[in-house]
């Protein structure tokens, strides 16, 4: 099933064009974590036991690649995809950044590649993520890239702090990559948040603020953490971070409901006498934090500000926000064609 075809109404695979039967999918089944149906390789959609990785592949003995993750969530007018257009941009930023030469991939094809993606795996909420890798090679000059996008659906891991406050821990680890630049998926920076959060989960803590070499706030392993003090909303300035969606999505919100937000370096005991802490993510969407190396913040509950932009933001990303109309992108779950 050729995914261009597809798209541009010449496929004639089940569920195109009438000519067959709609693609079904058996729901009655368990399905473990993190689980897909189908997957869009190199313009095909596959069924999950044919996708296979390259074992010489350079993105897996190197660390050479890129991988882009979206949030899609079911709304009334069916699955919404938050800030697509912004998660391509930055995608096709990191390919450019790669040196990846005559990339045939537009932002128009990846769009209709990531709705196709979607639909064909009848997700009403999932996780999207777009994964640039390469054939065997010793480098990325003169080996054609592959690109895959995986829509799973979301389960939550056991122990996950979704939709409750959070618990935190310092890591001793910093940053694989300090300062890491204005991209945030490139493949190898997430070795140090792996190893921090795989700690603090240890510790019985969710998630790790990894610090800079200078002993301040990069980035917690999940998203971007910010501090509130005095009804003013704080996080760590640019480029110190890298450029996160999510954390431009909190910014704005912020300011919608008219937080003054400040960017400046937090210390780690700037954290342990904030009035609130919050985290914001692709993934994790906006969590207060209740404590963090054991000392509560604030009350130990989720305080006003946080709980303020943690509504907007489900609000937004669910289709009722006022933003919502130039962030959510809605994938049509009946025939294309």
């Amino acid at each position: 099933m050729n995914i261009r075809n597809l798209m541009n109404g010449t496929g004639h695979g089940p569920g195109s064009n009438g000519h067959g039967p709609a693609l079904v999918v058996n729901r009655t089944a368990p399905r473990p974590l993190f689980q897909s149906d189908c997957i869009w390789i190199d313009g095909e959609l596959l069924a999950l036991e044919e996708a296979a990785a390259q074992l010489l592949s350079p993105t897996l003995h190197y660390g050479v690649g890129l991988l882009e993750e979206i949030r899609c969530y079911a709304t009334e007018r069916g699955p919404g995809l938050f800030r697509l257009e912004a998660h391509l941009k930055r995608f096709l930023q990191g390919v450019k950044l790669l040196g990846v030469a005559d990339f045939r991939w537009t932002e128009a094809d990846l769009r209709r590649a990531v709705a196709a993606t979607v639909q064909a795996n009848s997700f009403q909420s999932c996780d999207v993520r777009l994964m640039l890798t390469f054939d065997d090679g010793p480098a990325v000059d003169g080996y054609e890239p592959r690109l895959a996008i995986i829509a799973q659906e979301w389960r939550l891991r056991p122990g996950d702090a979704r939709g409750q406050a959070a618990r935190l821990m310092v890591s001793s680890f910093t940053p694989t990559q300090a300062g890491a630049g204005p991209i945030a998926g490139l493949n190898g920076q997430q070795n140090s948040a792996v190893r921090a959060r795989s700690d603090a989960r240890r510790a019985g803590c969710d998630e790790a603020v990894l610090l800079d070499a200078g002993g301040y706030v990069a980035a917690c392993t999940g998203g971007t953490l910010f501090a509130v003090r005095d009804g003013a909303v704080y996080t760590a300035p640019r480029p110190g971070v890298p450029q996160g969606i999510s954390r431009d999505t909190a910014i704005v919100l912020a300011g919608d409901l008219g937080y003054e937000v400040v960017e400046e370096r937090l210390s780690r005991d700037e954290l342990y006498v904030a009035d609130e802490l919050f985290l914001c993510g692709t993934a994790a969407a906006v969590v207060p934090v209740r404590a963090i190396d054991f000392r509560p913040v604030g009350d130990g509950q989720a305080g006003p500000v946080s709980a303020a932009i943690r509504s907007l933001y489900f609000e937004t990303v669910y289709g009722r926000g006022a933003r919502s109309a130039g962030w959510v992108e809605y994938v049509m779950m009946e025939p294309l064609f």
